[in-house]
């Protein structure tokens, strides 16, 4: 499986247009996006995904809470 990881932060540009970029290159096929997100970027998130017209079909999340400095918190 091809799987694009996402790292959602406070300025939501570069993910809306990384995934944009890879949208239009469809033969590259990503098969799932992973975005991987804090308590303090989660709501960029419903916001990138309608502007990029995604579906949950092919989404994956990972919410970090308050661990986002805690490596050993993440898995």
């Amino acid at each position: 499986m091809k799987l694009l990881i996402v790292l959602l932060g406070s300025n939501p540009l570069p993910v809306f247009v990384t995934i944009k970029a890879i949208k239009l290159e469809v033969a590259l096929g990503f098969e799932k996006l992973l975005f991987v997100f804090s308590e303090h970027t989660k709501d960029y998130l419903p916001y990138i995904r309608n502007a990029l017209e995604l579906t949950d079909d092919n989404i994956l999340y990972c919410n970090l809470e308050t661990n986002q400095r805690r490596p050993e918190k993440i898995r």
